[in-house]
């Protein structure tokens, strides 16, 4: 037992170091999304950054939506495409409806 579980710790202690080492690599790469077009039968890739915009500039207006959380805790998968997809499930979804009407 005492080797399985100097196997583990040492196992995690790697796993653990792997994990700080991909976390800083990914921490180099450029801040973005790449997206694909195909324009001509050419596929072309972009690195597709969001920029910060104050909604005010935007001439919107913004309120937080509460019980987000209630959202997330069973969600149906699907695909849409070749996009698979993770949404609320109806139930909970319909239910979050009615629990946020009242509060705008």
């Amino acid at each position: 037992m005492k080797v399985i579980k100097s196997i583990l710790k040492e196992e995690l202690a790697n796993s653990l170091a792997m994990k700080k080492s991909y976390e800083s690599q990914l921490d180099k790469l450029p801040k973005g999304s790449l997206v694909k077009k195909k324009i001509k039968g050419y596929e072309y890739y972009y690195l597709v950054v969001r920029e910060k915009c104050p909604l005010s500039q935007l001439g919107l207006n913004a309120q937080p939506l509460r019980f987000l959380d209630f959202l997330a805790q069973n969600t149906i998968t699907t695909k849409v495409g070749a996009t698979t997809v993770t949404l609320p499930h109806p139930a909970n979804f319909a239910l979050h409806k009615l629990l946020v009407l009242t509060r705008r």
